[in-house]
């Protein structure tokens, strides 16, 4: 998707490149400037190259580094939370039996028998 954003990106931007070129070469200016708007396009190009290159190897060690990510930290935290929700069960189970015991203690089950 980026890539195809860049390339378009790209096209446009060698379009008003020749655009710009088309017109000075009309206006006929002097050889010092059209020098200049050269190095300019040519500079322009190289740092368009260079994102380019910077963007490609970014996607591929985001991809690496998914796998890796996954396999780390994602996969061990479902584990984990498997492991909690397990004890939980467990642990539960004798304090609601407690929360009972009280209720009968201070006699509240007398509301409910009424």
């Amino acid at each position: 998707m980026m890539m195809t954003m860049m390339m378009t990106i790209m096209m446009v931007m060698m379009m008003m490149i020749m655009m710009i070129m088309i017109k000075m070469m009309m206006i006929k200016m002097m050889m010092i400037k059209m020098m200049m708007i050269m190095m300019m396009i040519v500079i322009m190009i190289v740092m368009v190259m260079i994102i380019m290159v910077v963007m490609v190897l970014v996607v591929m060690v985001m991809i690496n580094d998914d796998d890796q990510y996954r396999n780390n930290h994602v996969l061990p935290a479902i584990d984990d939370i498997n492991d909690n929700e397990e004890e939980e069960k467990d642990e539960s189970a004798p304090e609601i039996e407690d929360a009972n015991e009280n209720r009968y203690r201070v006699g509240l089950t007398t509301q409910f028998y009424r």
